[in-house]
């Protein structure tokens, strides 16, 4: 189980690495970062819940407890991933960095993540019933 739920979250590391990219690129351009980033939190998490929906029957897991397992290993996983590019590839300040995950400032990071964290679990709800 934890093999496969590695492997999904490198899909969804590189699914949403592409639409920050597109966002960045060529959204932001258009309609302006602010309201880009609206959108990009919008279809993260919707990224993250197609994707999520049809991995979980792969993955299996057997509990609820094991999903919200998956979704905290994603979590921490993604955070790692976020951090370290951020600062090390980008060469952000940790200032920018929790930016970022600023809801009152516009970083709407912090909720992809929450998102990232329960989607296992949403889907491993809704697929039971």
């Amino acid at each position: 189980m934890i093999i496969k739920a590695l492997i999904v979250w490198l899909l969804i590391a590189l699914a949403e690495t592409i639409q920050g990219i597109i966002r960045i690129k060529f959204v932001s351009r258009k309609i302006g970062e602010p309201l880009a980033k609206k959108l990009g939190i919008i279809s993260g998490c919707c990224l993250i819940f197609l994707i999520s929906w049809f991995a979980i029957p792969w993955i299996k897991p057997a509990t609820i407890i094991d999903s919200l397992l998956i979704g905290l290993l994603w979590l921490f996983l993604m955070l790692s991933f976020d951090i370290l590019l951020g600062r090390y590839v980008f060469h952000y300040s940790w200032k920018r960095i929790g930016y970022d995950f600023n809801i009152y400032r516009g970083g709407f990071l912090a909720i992809g993540m929450g998102f990232l964290f329960l989607a296992p679990t949403l889907v491993f709800v809704m697929r039971i019933n």
